[in-house]
């Protein structure tokens, strides 16, 4: 018994220490949902991650490494594009089909090229214009975003562009609205939004040429409160847009004669006179600054052709045209300075160079001595300009007088001592013309045999006629059209333009190209055309500008007018027609015996009336030869657009007057 007792327990105490554990059967609860996390990567967690994206169903979107496009060369980089892996994959090539992808990169053509030459399409733009002024009226609130935005067709969107946007220099949004546009050739294509929130805009464009121009207008009469235009080039992808330049909103372009002291004195701002002639010798201000707290109590400096004094010598006019120019003077009643007559444009950040009297005197007999000569008066006008490249002096430019080639200029040393035997600018860039007569000349300037531009200078007696001919380093290519003024047929012509690589510029279907480097300055183009039933013109347009668009003019239209009005045309005198298109205005010549009665309108059918209609433009009848200055004043904003002419006995001068 007791045996078998030892043998039972040890096989129960086997059974316990040898088996598998058991536990006592409960209900199992789960207290917080089971996750599957990255950090475990198993077959199932990629099956529920693979499962959470086909339940999201959202559509394919273009990851970083999206082509990358580049409009200054239009090539494409061939990367790679990644799409999500629960969506169905696509070609390069069925993707680079799809509307909303917003990279239709196919070949770039412009279908708007010929409405540039359509005055009715340039009326519908003109209409528009104000008609989303007047639609952005909404009461006293100011919305963020611009109103009545473009939408384009997918047919006809190039793309959309989006970039950032402030506003500084103190402009703000307060009972004033914004806007942001694209222009091309000097028409309004398209119509972006701003959003000052988020500091962003986006504009859907048809064309990346031209321009994005901001601008903040004030809601009651539409005046300009501030503006920032950039050139659209070398634009970004970014996939669903591409990226536009930066847009800072500041003041408007102002209108100022920027005088400075920089070589006055004759020796590049020394103080001391490098002429060693009795009459040089001179005290002059050894600073700029110097310079200006003495002019400023005692000289004066006019715009406008003497209609609008300043209040201080180098104060800024705001309330003017982007594309304006003016005559401007300088006076120092203390005899002191030179006299100084310039031809300044808005936005023209170049200086004018003052001279002192005795220096210029002492230049002048310097001059004559080496030249053996003697000139007739002492008050007879002096031409001196400047050869500027990117907005600094440059050395090796030849200038010429185009109607005086036999007139050798005088270039200054380094020193600005005058050299008879210089052939081209110094480092300096000035040059200088004596012994000519009161009148109007135009300067050119060449060098490398490459045409740097052209200005046209005012002599006038006992005064300095100032300018400098301003040229870029960039060769740009201009688009020039020529049309009938009123029914757009397409006009050939040929034209020729100082500050073009081709002596003549010949059109072929109404269009050509012009090589320039020109930078800034009052320009003109004399344009003939091939159909004898058009008049040759003169044509006046500011350098800056990209294109150069030919109105032109049929004899018999002028004929017409002057026969059912009556016009007595004088001797030594010219017509003056301005292209005014969106503008309401009052127009001026400034010229004390000009009559209201040489003056008549047209509508853009080419109607002739003696009141103003809008859309059309101007005549100006027996205007007076020499340079002559036409101010045009918008009745409800009071901002003046102006130009200068340089009228010929019986000859034609043609010209725009617009906002962009």
């Amino acid at each position: 018994m007791t045996i078998y007792s030892l043998t039972l327990s040890l096989m129960v105490a086997s059974v316990f220490l040898f088996s598998s554990k058991t536990e006592q059967s409960r209900v199992v609860t789960i207290q917080r949902p089971l996750v599957i996390t990255q950090e475990r990567k198993s077959p199932a967690f990629y099956a529920y991650q693979q499962a959470q994206k086909l339940n999201e169903r959202k559509p394919a979107a273009v990851y970083n490494n999206a082509p990358s496009t580049h409009l200054s060369t239009y090539s494409i980089k061939p990367e790679k594009i990644q799409l999500q892996v629960t969506e169905m994959k696509l070609s390069k090539r069925e993707f680079a089909t799809l509307d909303e992808s917003g990279m239709r990169i196919a070949v770039f053509s412009n279908p708007l090229q010929n409405d540039f030459m359509d005055p009715a399409h340039e009326r519908v733009v003109a209409e528009d214009f104000v008609t989303n002024e007047q639609k952005a009226d909404m009461g006293s609130a100011v919305s963020a975003l611009t109103p009545e935005a473009t939408v384009l067709s997918p047919d006809k969107k190039w793309a959309t562009i989006k970039g950032k946007f402030e506003l500084i220099d103190g402009v703000g949004i307060v009972d004033h609205y914004i806007e942001i546009r694209r222009i091309e050739e000097g028409i309004s294509r398209e119509v972006g939004q701003i959003d000052l929130m988020t500091g962003s805009y986006a504009i859907e464009i048809e064309s990346p040429q031209g321009y994005l121009v901001a601008q903040v207008r004030d809601r009651s009469t539409g005046g300009l409160v501030g503006e920032d235009r950039a050139r659209l080039f070398n634009l970004q992808s970014k996939g669903q847009y591409f990226e536009g330049p930066f847009i800072r909103v500041g003041q408007p372009p102002t209108l100022a004669i920027n005088l400075s002291y920089s070589g006055g004195n004759g020796s590049g701002g020394s103080g001391k006179s490098a002429i060693s002639t009795k009459s040089a010798k001179a005290v002059v201000p050894d600073s700029a600054s110097t310079f200006s707290s003495a002019v400023n109590s005692v000289a004066t400096a006019t715009l406008f052709d003497n209609q609008n004094t300043l209040a201080q010598v180098n104060d800024k006019f705001s309330n003017i045209g982007l594309w304006s120019a003016t005559i401007s003077r300088f006076y120092d009643p203390s005899r002191v300075y030179k006299n100084v007559t310039t031809i300044r444009q808005t936005a023209d950040k170049n200086e004018t160079s003052v001279f002192t009297s005795k220096w210029i005197e002492g230049v002048v007999e310097y001059v004559a001595d080496l030249q053996k000569i003697s000139y007739r008066s002492k008050n007879a006008p002096i031409l001196i300009g400047r050869v500027l490249v990117d907005g600094k002096p440059v050395a090796g430019a030849e200038v010429m007088i185009e109607s005086h080639l036999g007139l050798q200029p005088i270039y200054f040393d380094q020193f600005m001592i005058p050299s008879i035997s210089a052939k081209t600018t110094s480092e300096n860039g000035y040059f200088m013309f004596v012994g000519l007569d009161v009148g109007a000349y135009k300067v050119s300037a060449i060098r490398r045999q490459q045409a740097l531009g052209g200005q046209m200078f005012l002599a006038e007696a006992d005064a300095i006629a100032f300018q400098n001919i301003a040229a870029q380093s960039t060769l740009r290519s201009k688009t020039l059209r020529s049309f009938d003024a009123f029914s757009s047929e397409l006009v050939e012509t040929e034209a020729y333009a100082s500050e073009s690589q081709a002596d003549v510029i010949e059109t072929n279907g109404g269009k050509a190209q012009m090589q320039s480097y020109a930078e800034t300055g009052l320009s003109e183009v004399i344009v003939k055309p091939q159909d004898a039933r058009y008049l040759s013109v003169r044509y006046n347009y500011n350098s800056r500008q990209d294109y150069l668009h030919l109105p032109q003019v049929q004899e018999e239209w002028l004929l017409q007018a002057i026969r059912t009005y009556k016009i007595n045309v004088m001797p030594q005198s010219g017509v003056i027609i301005g292209f005014t298109r969106d503008l309401v205005y009052d127009a001026y010549l400034v010229s004390e015996s000009f009559s209201k009665n040489d003056v008549l309108y047209f509508d853009s059918t080419g109607h002739v009336t003696t009141t103003l209609t809008t859309g059309g433009g101007f005549i100006l009848f027996n205007v007076p030869v020499g340079m002559r200055e036409v101010v045009l004043q918008e009745r409800k904003t009071d901002r003046i657009f102006s130009q200068v002419f340089n009228v010929l006995d019986h000859q034609i001068s043609v010209s725009h007057f617009q906002k962009d």
